[in-house]
């Protein structure tokens, strides 16, 4: 897909960071019953700051930040298929299914966003 072909064009130092990144976040995300923390919610706060900008104006980074947080979200929760690891976590049934719930597939979130790239 595109996230992976961006994920692996990226220079081996910032590959390497945003993967260790996204594998804790994907971690945390998994216990997000007990800690509150959804893949959205990390990606309010982490996106703004892993995909800013250099020189951004305060309304670009209000209209960019719906797309930003979509993005650290999709990295968050299909972690395993874009960084093509076999992380495995011990986790209850019920948080299975409330990921899967929670989830959608990766293509309807890649064409949503084409969409609403192509309409900007």
């Amino acid at each position: 897909t595109g996230i992976k072909y961006v994920i692996n064009v990226l220079p081996l130092a910032n590959k390497t960071i945003t993967k260790i990144l996204i594998h804790f976040l994907y971690f945390l995300e998994q216990f997000s019953e007990i800690n509150k923390m959804t893949a959205p919610n990390f990606a309010i706060v982490f996106g703004p700051v892993l995909l800013r900008k250099s020189k951004q104006s305060l309304d670009s980074m209000i209209s960019d930040g719906k797309h930003i947080n979509n993005l650290v979200s999709t990295l968050i929760l299909w972690y395993p298929s874009i960084f093509e690891d076999q992380v495995q976590f011990h986790k209850s049934n019920k948080l299975t299914e409330k990921f899967r719930k929670r989830t959608r597939s990766l293509d309807d979130f890649i064409s949503d966003t084409e969409r609403s790239l192509k309409a900007q």
